[in-house]
This record gives C-alpha cells, structure tokens and sequence, in this order.
C-alpha cells in the first residue's frame, strides 16, 4: 500500500511537471510571435505588459502549484523552471550559432576566467535568490504607492520609464548571458523606481540627518535631499519649518526636494 501511494504521488507530480513545462514552452512561443510584430514587440518589453510576462514565467508556476500540491507542488515547479531554463538555453544558443555564428555563455567564461567558475555560477544562482525580494517591491509599486498618491499626493511615475527590457536587441547577447542581462535590467528598473519612491516617503516623514557621518555619506547618493534636512543635533523647531517651506497647503504634488516637479 505504502509502494502504491508512493507511485501514485510520484506520477502526480511528474504529470504535474509536464503541464508546467508545457505552459512555460506555450508561453515562450506566443513570447517570440509577439516579438515578430514590431507594435507587440514595443510593447511587451515595457511594463505593464512586461509584468504579465514576468509573472508568467517566474512567479505563477510556483504559486499555483503551492496552491495545488503545497510543498512539493512548490518544488516540482521550481525544478521543471530551472530544467526549462538550461534547455531554452541550449536551444536559443544554437540557433543563434546557426543563424549567425553567436556563441552563448561568452559573459560567464570571462567572469569565471577571472573568478572561476565554480565561483561565477554559484554567484549566478546565489542572485536568482534575490528575485522575490524584488518581485515584494515591485507589488509595492503596483499596489501600495497608489494609496500614497492618493493621501500624500506623491508624485506619479509612469512605470515603463523605469521597468523595461531593451538588451535583447544587443548584437550577439545569446543564451544564458541575454537572459541574466534582461533579468539585471529589469531589476535595476525596480531598484530605481523604488528609490524614487522611497525618496519621497524619507524627505516627507523625517527629513532629520543621521547620526553618523558615514550612514549619512553612503545614503547621500540615493536621498539627495539629505543636504538640506536638518542636522542630527538640530531643533523640532527646525524640521517643522522646513517641512512647512517644503510642503505648503497650496502644493499639489509633494516630492522630494529635487524632484522635477519643483522645477517647474
């Protein structure tokens, strides 16, 4: 009996895998059709396309398999991605050989010649790691910064300035080194992005400068405004009147302090 759910379990889930691998290889060819048409192909690099795309290949395997069969639905998707994505690899690599002579992997073999490669592909896949951290900030763009706008008046971003894919159109970018540079692109879009609106948020709440002259060195080039906030030994008084210099009734849109609306 043990042997027999044992099988059935195991059959499950490798039934599980083939629908996975299925979506993932349906998904991946509407992608390319898309990219045939010079207006999909416009659009499906920018967001908020481009976050159907990431959601498509990245996060709704695993959740919904999570959702299905719990922990090992989890695991099973993971493995049937990570499988899917060594082979798309491979494929996208000759093909790209065939058509052209472009050989993949050339950005990790002059990494790993400096590094190693034991070191360069434990690096590679040590920063996949990071990719829900910067799939929570960008749900908080999507989801949690509306509500600022609408109580703060934060300024609007128009989110496809920032997140956005363009190195696939780099000669010779094949393989795994196009898909780990779309994939540094289009986190250093959320990174910037976010830190936009971070700096609104910081200069809003508490424009007090820190304590330590160091904390405030290695800030001061992500929150500009810190040159003007207040010093850490200052007055309440002092923040209250820069922040009614900053933020008068009559300001509709409350940035930060050089933020390009107060240019205007």
């Amino acid at each position: 009996m043990f042997l027999e759910a044992l099988h059935s379990l195991w059959s499950d889930q490798v039934e599980w895998a083939l629908w996975i691998f299925l979506w993932l290889l349906g998904n991946t060819l509407a992608l390319y059709l898309g990219l045939q048409s010079n207006s999909l192909a416009e659009r499906f690099r920018k967001v908020p396309i481009l976050d159907f795309w990431v959601a498509v290949f990245v996060w709704l395997p695993p959740l919904f398999s999570a959702l299905y069969m719990g922990i090992a639905g989890f695991l099973v998707s993971v493995v049937t991605q990570s499988i899917y994505l060594a082979i798309f690899c491979r494929i996208h690599s000759w093909l790209a050989y065939l058509r052209s002579g472009s050989q993949g992997g050339r950005l990790l073999k002059v990494l790993g010649s400096s590094v190693g490669t034991v070191k360069v592909l434990a690096g590679f896949y040590f920063t996949l790691l990071a990719l829900p951290c910067f799939l929570v900030v960008r749900f908080g763009q999507i989801f949690l910064y509306p509500l600022l706008q609408f109580s703060l008046g934060f300024p609007r971003y128009i989110h496809s300035d920032f997140i956005q894919v363009s190195r696939h159109k780099f000669q010779g970018l094949v393989g795994i080194d196009l898909l780990w540079c779309l994939y540094c692109e289009w986190a250093a879009g959320v990174y910037s992005l976010g830190g936009e609106m971070v700096r609104n948020n910081e200069s809003f709440w508490c424009p007090i400068r820190f304590y330590e002259n160091k904390h405030c060195e290695n800030c001061r080039v992500d929150f500009p405004d810190l040159a003007e906030w207040i010093p850490s030994d200052g007055k309440m008084e002092a923040v209250e009147n820069l922040l009614q210099k900053k933020y008068p009734k009559d300001r509709k849109v409350r940035a930060w302090y050089q933020h390009p609306s107060r240019r205007a």
